[in-house]
């Protein structure tokens, strides 16, 4: 699998980030301790891919935002996928899975 791009709103420390990988490779990620850097590369996978984060549902959440957001785009087999998972403050947690432009939400990519 290859990370083409990972996009955080309102995502634990990250307001608003946007990380375009492309074809780079590798990828070295530097900054101060508590930064970001682990939520970046690390939690917003996990939670766009698995529902799985090291906070609650709503502590996943970015002080007093609405709502979170993580996009994860990446390749797999030649194909693009994007992977949307979504929280609403006190609400449900909603997955959306894409396969180029069709959506595949439900589906087994792999």
């Amino acid at each position: 699998m290859n990370i083409l791009s990972i996009e955080l709103k309102n995502f634990l420390s990250h307001k608003e980030t946007v990380l375009r990988l492309g074809d780079l490779n590798p990828v070295v990620i530097v900054g101060k301790n508590g930064a970001g850097k682990s939520t970046l590369v690390k939690d917003s996978i996990t939670w766009a891919l698995f529902g799985k984060a090291r906070a609650s549902n709503d502590e996943i959440i970015h002080n007093l935002e609405p709502f979170a957001e993580v996009r994860v785009r990446f390749q797999l087999g030649g194909k693009v996928y994007e992977v949307i998972r979504y929280r609403e403050r006190k609400k449900r947690t909603t997955l959306s899975a894409f396969e180029g432009d069709n959506e595949i939400t439900g589906a087994t990519i792999a």
